[in-house]
This record gives structure tokens, sequence and C-alpha cells, in this order.
């Protein structure tokens, strides 16, 4: 992921990844929310862990001081320009 600084700000984009699980076995199915920051640094991610079909998730991102939020993606594509987003599958 590119960086571009701005105003001595630098700028950073949050990735959210999210893959789906079948228990072996299991007719439940379970999908595991993996979060991670696309520059590797800039703030902190929270929301995820695994989760059952059709229960609700929420995911927030918070910049660090001198960084910004710009949006969540999900296989490179913006899902949300939001600090916090709920889903659910």
């Amino acid at each position: 992921m590119i960086l571009k600084k701005v105003n001595l700000l630098v700028i950073g984009c949050l990735l959210v990844v999210i893959t789906l699980m079948v228990l072996a076995g299991c007719s439940t199915k379970e999908y595991e929310v993996n979060l991670e920051l696309a520059s590797g640094e800039g703030g902190t991610v929270s929301g995820e862990g695994l989760y059952q079909e059709g229960e609700g998730v929420t995911v927030r991102a918070e910049a660090e001081e001198c960084y910004e939020f710009i949006a969540w993606l999900e296989n490179g594509e913006k899902v949300s320009g939001a600090e916090r987003i709920y889903f659910y599958y």
C-alpha cells in the first residue's frame, strides 16, 4: 500500500479480510473476520474473531496521532469510509 505525506500527516488505509470457514463435520457455518492495517502501522483495529452465520459483527478502526483513517477495504474494494461498521452474513 502506498503512503502519502500530506501536510505532515501520513495517511493510512485499513484492510479488512473476511474469510469463510465451515467447520468439518458441522452444519453450522462460522465466519472468521481478520483485520490488518494496510500500512502495518498508524492505528488499531478491533472486531476480529469467529462469528456464527447470521451473527452481527462490528469492526472499528482508531487512527493514531498524525494518521488518518481512510477506508475499509475488502479484496481491494472500498467497503466503507466510516471508522466503525456493522455487518452480518
